[in-house]
């Protein structure tokens, strides 16, 4: 008979029958083994989970119990139904068996009372789960747990574990190492102990839990934390939250860096940046000068400003080989205390670079400045004074610093009643090993000792300032060599120019010796005749008479420039009048109508009559105008465009004469202006030079800019009077 049939055997009545229907019902299909027990703890029915897992497989091996409910050796099914039989309270059990294969099952067994309807205890019903897994897991959590407790004894950094209600629930050895405790002293204690009491731990703390509580981590914080000999320690902590969804219930792990090595190695680095920054800072303001008074001033003022190198005081010694001493050149410092506290609150705080201080330094009146020390007209020794530790440094080519009187070499300790201190360095200066002076510093007023890490940066200052003062004296130098050239090119240019003059003059006169004659009687000839035909004109065609009065007046000018050419080297003063400049300039363009057609040459004009009275000789700016824009006619030969464009300055009026023709050579725009000068097959070379002498007689000038290939634009500028 099956045990699932047993129980219809025990006698039960019609409501046990119906009980027996539910039972089997509820317990047939689930995943648990349940077994239903007499009160003489005799199995009357089982699922079949407890069939195939206690009967079948187990081949009903016995029970281990692992509950303290039961007495050691007992067996744990009778113990816990039979506890429960006896006091019909329901009973728990944790109980291991082995089966016939020597495999460990787990499991966790509760037994529950069953009464009747007159409340009679008549069955005890137990119900069991394998936990064989979950008993595995925990053992190798716990293996786990024991080897990540070696690993933190181990790590270097410190490893801390805080409860929910911020105690200290684990603390490694390497937090002991680090802070001084051990973990009996700190068990159980509130981790606010490892923090120093300030303002500022309590506001990194309230930040920690601010950012903890937003990102469930925090990753490399930096604090600083109290040791147990109360020293501080500079740290960087590594916390998180243990469980994230259960993060009120839960603690966090902490992990803590000491980070006082590199914080020192941060802070030495940042000393370097910011020293070499300064120096750098003090080349620039050095080479920039080309005044060695002026190199003087900064040097000293960078020894001794708060930008600076920030010594009290500074003495310079420049050495003079006319006379063979090192003399003292200039101080920089207080005179005394008193002084001390207020050397520097002259400058205004907002003055943050050092340019800003030696420019604020230098606008001050030279009284209001800092007493020049007293004793620097004493800092004046012969070179050959060897055993002043001056003239040491500069034979030596080294520092030294005297510190309470002594240093390393024999020294004439006259230097320290001198400048009223027995703590002192002195840094020479070299140009190309060739030494030149020395700096001496000191800290007289607030102590400070010089260090090696000062004398580093002096000697680098040094270098910078004596590369400043031989640039200065090269400077200076070359400046004297050059003014010196300036004026022997000057010369010789006035010079040049005269002689120049002189031979143009000369070929001018000879020339127009030659040519006057033959150029004179044919001018008289027309002139006469057109004069004439005018007289005789009886009111004809009216072009016919204003062309015939163009013969004559033309005429009459090549007269004029015929003169002038004759007096070239002494053209005569222009005889100004009020003049409307563009009439003039349409008067001229009338001469060279005819060129323009002839050579399909456009015409653009723009010329305001507003700006166009101006208090010129016409004829002479008729010459200039004409030469002009017959120049722009040859050089376009094919055709292009002409534009006459005017404008009024502050000063003068400008007329711009612009072609698209051929443009001037680079080469031959120097010697544009050159009497007879010219590139052309025909001409004598005199028109852009006679025209540039009437526009510098008008006090005027005559500009031109030129592309090869592309077009000119000539440009003459006259003054408004």
């Amino acid at each position: 008979m099956s045990v699932q049939d047993n129980i219809t055997n025990t006698g039960m009545t019609n409501s046990s029958r119906l009980f027996r229907t539910l039972i089997k019902q509820a317990f047939t299909h689930v995943s648990a083994q349940v077994g239903i027990y007499q009160q003489d703890c005799q199995l009357v029915w089982a699922n079949d989970h407890f069939t195939k897992t206690f009967i079948n497989r187990l081949n009903n091996a016995p029970r281990s119990c692992l509950n303290h409910l039961h007495a050691e050796n007992e067996h744990c099914p009778d113990y816990v139904i039979r506890k429960t039989a006896e006091t019909g309270i329901i009973q728990h059990s944790v109980f291991k068996i082995t089966d016939t294969t020597g495999t460990v099952w787990y499991y966790n067994s509760h037994t529950f009372p069953m009464y009747n309807h007159t409340n009679a205890l008549t069955h005890i019903v137990e119900i069991s789960w394998d936990i064989s897994q979950d008993v595995a897991r925990d053992a190798i959590l716990c293996e786990n747990n024991a080897l990540l407790g070696n690993l933190a004894d181990m790590s270097l950094d410190a490893i801390l574990v805080i409860n929910k209600d911020g105690l200290i629930t684990f603390w490694n050895k390497g937090a002991g190492k680090m802070l001084g405790y051990g973990f009996d002293e700190t068990l159980h204690k509130p981790f606010r102990m490892i923090f120093p009491k300030t303002e500022e731990a309590e506001r990194d703390i309230n930040l920690m839990k601010q950012l903890l509580h937003v990102q469930d981590y925090l990753k490399n914080f930096e604090t600083v934390l109290k040791k147990k000999d109360g020293q501080s320690v500079q740290v960087e902590i590594t916390r998180a939250v243990m469980d994230t969804e259960r993060r009120d219930d839960m603690g966090s792990y902490w992990i803590i860096r000491d980070i006082s090595a590199r914080k020192n190695i941060e802070y030495l680095f940042r000393q370097t940046i910011d020293e070499l920054a300064k120096l750098h800072e003090i080349s620039q303001l050095l080479h920039r000068s080309t005044s060695e008074e002026e190199i003087y001033e900064i040097m000293l003022v960078s020894v001794t400003a708060g930008e600076g190198l920030k010594f009290n005081r500074a003495f310079l010694l420049m050495v003079n080989y006319e006379t063979q001493q090192l003399e003292g050149k200039l101080a920089i410092g207080p005179a005394n205390p008193e002084e001390a506290g207020i050397i520097w609150s002259q400058i205004p705080r907002q003055f943050t670079t050092l340019e800003e201080i030696l420019k604020s330094y230098k606008s001050r009146d030279r009284r209001r400045r800092e007493k020049v020390i007293d004793s620097v007209g004493a800092l004046t020794i012969p070179l050959d004074e060897a055993d002043n530790i001056m003239i040491q440094a500069i034979n030596n080519n080294r520092s030294y610093v005297v510190s309470n009187g002594a240093c390393g070499t024999d020294f004439d300790p006259q230097i320290c009643y001198i400048i009223n201190n027995d703590s002192f360095a002195v840094i020479p200066i070299i140009i190309k090993e060739i030494p030149v002076g020395v700096i001496i510093v000191d800290n007289v007023f607030n102590r400070e000792p010089i260090t090696e890490r000062d004398v580093d940066s002096l000697e680098i200052f040094a270098a910078q300032a004596g590369l400043a003062l031989e640039n200065a004296r090269l400077q200076a130098n070359l400046q004297m060599h050059l003014k010196e050239l300036e004026q022997a090119y000057s010369t010789l240019q006035d010079s040049q120019q005269k002689l120049i003059r002189s031979e143009r003059l000369a070929t001018v006169g000879e020339v127009v010796a030659k040519i006057s004659h033959e150029i004179r009687n044919p001018l008289v000839s027309i002139g006469g005749f057109a004069n004439r035909l005018l007289n005789d004109f009886n009111g004809g065609h009216q072009d016919a008479y204003q062309y015939l009065k163009i013969i004559a007046d033309e005429t009459q000018r090549l007269e004029d420039i015929l003169d002038k050419i004759l007096n070239y080297s002494a053209l005569l003063a222009p005889k100004k009048e009020l003049v409307n400049l563009k009439d003039l300039i349409n008067k001229n363009l009338l001469i060279v109508i005819n060129d323009l057609h002839n050579q399909n040459v456009s015409l653009q004009l723009e010329i305001d009559n507003a700006d166009s009275i101006m208090h010129i000789d016409p004829n002479q700016m008729t010459q200039v105008f004409i030469n002009i824009i017959r120049n722009c006619l040859q050089a376009m030969p094919k055709g292009g465009r002409l534009k006459i464009h005017s404008e009024r300055g502050t000063d003068c009026i400008k007329v711009e004469f612009t072609d698209t023709g051929v443009g001037i050579k680079k080469k031959d725009l120097e010697r544009l202006f050159q009497p007879f000068f010219t590139t052309k097959s025909r001409g004598l070379g005199l028109g852009l030079s006679i025209s540039q002498q009437i526009m510098q007689n008008h006090g005027g000038k005559i500009e031109v800019k030129s592309q090869y290939r592309k077009g000119s634009a000539f440009s003459i500028y006259l003054p408004i009077t």
